[in-house]
């Protein structure tokens, strides 16, 4: 599913919000979906907000389509207000290259020459990466990778759900590695793939011989390599315990303290911010 806008203004979409006259408003929308979301209460605002949007102009105006999300959806009388993003992550999606695309996004003949907005039964991602149109059939996560010795693996784990919920995809060996797997490639392998690595850090990790030699040295060794300044390792510090010399150079943050969720929450969503990753914390 997704939702499509379209525009006649110049430069609408370089801003925040849209509004739409009520009668615009899931036009040229198939009817089961309209029946579905003809009434836009708190169940069926989160469904919409969590479907991909495509942002465009009217067919005179040939102007390039963004892909976004929605942020917020406000009813007032005889208007929907849309506040939104554009995801910077994505190209922009040039005017002709969406016209001959029309009938995989089930865009109607003539619906580009009205101002609407329409939800579709569409996989949007996979439609324009397989036009190629995107390097991605679906959306970008903020990929972590959670480090932590054994002795850890219950506070580990109450952390990868935390993570979870603030909308980024975790990488937690007790889930992502399946039976039989080579365990130290898949980790490796994962390390390589993250955006960023969170070091769980406590008494019986600290002391652990092997902790920091194994997969922090593939993690140490990447963060070496990233610009001054960016934000890949977080060591973590579950309780009150020695930083590890190698770790030194990172700021920590320390979970067990009353800001600490916050901090690390920050952290993600600044290493996003500067990746061009979109972050929705799921409710």
């Amino acid at each position: 599913m997704y939702n499509l806008f379209v525009t006649a203004e110049l430069e609408r979409w370089n801003r925040s919000y849209v509004t739409f006259e009520s009668k615009r408003v899931f036009e040229y929308t198939s009817s089961h979906i309209f029946e579905k979301y003809k009434i836009l209460n708190s169940l069926t605002k989160k469904e919409l907000l969590s479907f991909p949007s495509l942002f465009t102009y009217e067919k005179f105006r040939q102007l390039d389509a963004r892909i976004g999300w929605i942020n917020n959806i406000s009813v007032t009388r005889g208007s929907v207000q849309i506040e939104f993003d554009i995801d910077f992550y994505y190209p922009s999606i040039r005017a002709e290259d969406l016209d001959k695309l029309s009938s995989a996004l089930d865009i109607d003949s003539g619906e580009m020459n009205r101002t609407h907005w329409a939800v579709k039964n569409v996989d949007l991602f996979k439609t324009l990466y397989e036009a190629k149109l995107i390097n991605a059939k679906e959306p970008i996560e903020l990929r972590v990778f959670l480090c932590y010795c054994s002795e850890d693996s219950d506070k580990a784990e109450v952390l990868y759900k935390k993570l979870s919920n603030y909308g980024v995809k975790v990488w937690f060996n007790k889930k992502d590695i399946l039976p039989g797997q080579n365990w130290e490639t898949k980790i490796q392998g994962a390390i390589k793939e993250s955006h960023l690595v969170i070091v769980c850090l406590s008494n019986k990790s600290v002391t652990k011989e092997g902790f920091v030699q194994n997969e922090l040295k593939t993690a140490i060794d990447i963060a070496d390599e990233k610009p001054e300044g960016t934000i890949f390792m977080i060591p973590a510090r579950l309780e009150d315990c020695e930083v590890p010399n190698s770790l030194l150079k990172y700021q920590w943050v320390d979970l067990f303290s009353d800001d600490g969720d916050e901090r690390l929450k920050s952290a993600l969503f600044e290493r996003a911010k500067n990746l061009n990753i979109r972050i929705k914390p799921i409710d």
